[in-house]
């Protein structure tokens, strides 16, 4: 039993509770999938009020969802770290959910690190060759 769970959560969570949790998780994380429906509804610039779209509107519908990924990665990372300690702390010292608890820990912060390197990758290309990577123009 880990030291944390022996200070903070002296007694052990029953598994119907666990399932319950999980549900909710479940249902709570669903809710972004919905947001991001709604998200793209909001980025695309087609409105079609007397101006129907066209083929080149594929490089605005592109550039606005770039602009949104990066605030969308630090809000991801942001929300794995709170799964991985809300998993931390109803794991009740359970070897397994420590286990998954840190697995996702780890991943978050992956990804973070992965966003970042990227991101520096890109700012190196563009630094070095003149060339900006980071602006789509497709040409149409």
């Amino acid at each position: 039993m880990s030291i944390l769970s022996q200070r903070v959560l002296p007694f052990r969570i029953s598994p119907a509770y666990r399932n319950r949790a999980a549900k909710l998780l479940k249902t709570i994380f669903s809710i972004p999938l919905s947001l991001v429906w709604f998200v793209v509804g909001l980025i695309s610039p087609v409105y079609a009020i007397g101006d129907p779209a066209q083929i080149s509107d594929i490089v605005d519908i592109l550039a606005r969802i770039i602009s949104f990924l990066a605030p969308g990665a630090a809000i991801a990372v942001f929300i794995m770290i709170l799964v991985a300690g809300f998993q931390f702390l109803t794991s009740g010292g359970d070897p397994k959910g420590v286990t998954a608890a840190r697995t996702t820990f780890t991943y978050a912060i992956i990804g973070a690190i992965l966003v970042v390197v990227v991101w520096l990758v890109l700012t190196l290309i563009e630094a070095v060759t003149g060339v900006e990577v980071t602006v789509v123009n497709l040409p149409i």
